[in-house]
């Protein structure tokens, strides 16, 4: 009998330390779980979220300055413009009521819009744009035309 439990021992011990492993756990099957794998694709700039594609054939200083136009407008209410002659970039802001403040009435809503010349291709971006009280724009949809 005592054979036996120093059997049953020696075997509970072998088990047991074969599930203490240091490996790391496998990558997840995202065939199987369905889960999508990451991209290596930036997220959209802020003007992109206000303009649309005409941002992506933007430099970094150009659509600083697009942006700079487009807030100076939604805050003031007034025609603003932008102006990069350097790279060719030059555009316009025009706000005006928006119909979504009747949806978001707790929010301050305008209309935009947004005529950019990129090296000579233009656009005229429209969409709206809303915020809380002193919290930053948000653009809420847009609708691009090539010109």
């Amino acid at each position: 009998m005592r054979h036996y439990a120093v059997l049953a021992f020696a075997v509970s011990v072998s088990t047991l330390s074969g599930c203490a492993t240091t490996s790391a756990p496998p990558a997840p099957d995202t065939v199987t779980t369905g889960a999508v794998a990451p991209s290596n694709v930036p997220p959209p700039s802020e003007a992109a979220l206000f303009i649309g594609e005409a941002a992506d054939r933007m430099d970094e200083q150009s659509r600083n300055d697009y942006l700079a136009a487009q807030m100076a407008a939604l805050d003031g209410g007034a025609k603003t413009t932008f102006d990069n002659d350097a790279m060719g970039v030059k555009g316009s802001v025009e706000v005006g009521p928006s119909s979504l403040t009747a949806l978001h009435p707790d929010m301050e809503c305008r209309r935009y819009s947004s005529v950019v010349w990129v090296v000579g291709n233009g656009r005229m971006v429209e969409g709206d744009a809303c915020r809380d009280e002193g919290g930053p724009w948000q653009a809420m949809g847009i609708h691009e035309r090539k010109g």
